[in-house]
């Protein structure tokens, strides 16, 4: 028990930080929110961890649980699980919350969670506008196969081959290409008599 009082006692006197100036919260909402992004895919997961990690590093001297790198040098990286777990079994967010400002953990928490909710915003963004960008570039090789489709000439292969070839360099997805042709094929018009399941049979004339 008195070990447990000595180890809170230690985090309390551990809290060195209880205001940032604007620089410094600036530099956690843009740290948190740059690494709930990998390749512009948003992770929730990493929310909380990263920003408990980034107030352990700015309003405590209590350092990270550091790993070593497995390529064999003696380089190191912080243990992000560890080290966030190691923060809730201590309640380091909690001894930080109650030597700041009334609300004031809460506020910088919002700032972050709008800062990621403007950054998936822009993503979307630019993926749409990447999207518009290789529909437009795209036309003119999915109506040349369209023609080459409809004239049914199998001596046109390689030029479908090369109009896919075209087609992948804007990205485009082999299922975005087919799909692409069937839908810029002219509707052929369907005869009912064609499609019945009902057998046809033919009318004698009747003899009188």
């Amino acid at each position: 028990m008195f070990e447990n009082f000595k180890k809170r006692l230690a985090i309390k006197k551990a809290i060195n930080h209880t205001e940032l100036s604007i620089v410094e919260r600036s530099s956690i909402v843009n740290e948190v929110t740059e690494k709930c992004f990998i390749d512009n895919n948003y992770h929730p997961e990493y929310v909380k961890p990263m920003f408990t990690l980034s107030v352990l590093r700015m309003f405590t001297t209590i350092s990270p649980i550091m790993m070593k790198n497995e390529d064999g040098t003696d380089n190191e990286y912080v243990d992000v699980e560890e080290t966030y777990a190691y923060c809730i079994e201590n309640h380091i967010m909690d001894y930080v919350v109650a030597k700041c400002k009334y609300m004031y953990m809460d506020d910088l928490f919002s700032e972050v969670c709008e800062s990621i909710e403007f950054k998936k915003a822009m993503t979307i963004s630019t993926a749409s506008s990447v999207s518009d960008s290789i529909i437009l570039s795209v036309t003119s090789v999915i109506d040349s196969v369209r023609k080459v489709v409809e004239n049914f000439d199998p001596s046109q292969y390689k030029d479908v081959i090369e109009l896919a070839k075209n087609a992948n360099k804007f990205n485009v997805t082999k299922n975005d290409f087919i799909n692409g042709i069937i839908n810029n094929l002219p509707k052929k018009k369907v005869n009912k008599a064609e499609t019945s399941t009902d057998k046809v049979v033919p009318i004698s004339p009747i003899e009188g």
